[in-house]
């Protein structure tokens, strides 16, 4: 008998991820903790706001209250203004340094 005929050899396709992470895992990394991070902050924050509804749902003070609304509103802007910042330097630092970002 013959020998069996060979399948013809093809070359394997990879997804869109695998490539993304193997050409550019620094930054991948970089914006992956970063995204966590800033989502992690936000839940924190809609904690945050959550009680202050229910310290109005109490009958707390209403000026205290709108106090404390305008202290949170300005964790909002600095917490996306920080995770900005940082996601900006750690992306130059992969990009244009060549991967010697350090955390």
């Amino acid at each position: 008998m013959g020998s069996p005929a060979k399948a013809p050899i093809t070359k394997q396709r990879r997804n869109l991820f695998s490539e993304i992470w193997s050409e550019k895992r620094e930054v991948v990394k970089a914006l992956l903790t970063d995204v966590i991070g800033f989502v992690l902050f936000l839940l924190a924050l809609l904690l945050g706001f959550l009680s202050l509804k229910l310290l109005s749902l109490a009958g707390y003070p209403q000026e205290r209250i709108t106090r404390l609304e305008n202290l949170h509103y300005w964790a909002y802007v600095c917490a996306v203004g920080l995770f900005l910042l940082e996601l900006l330097v750690t992306l130059f630092r992969s990009l244009f340094l060549k991967g010697k970002a350090e955390k």
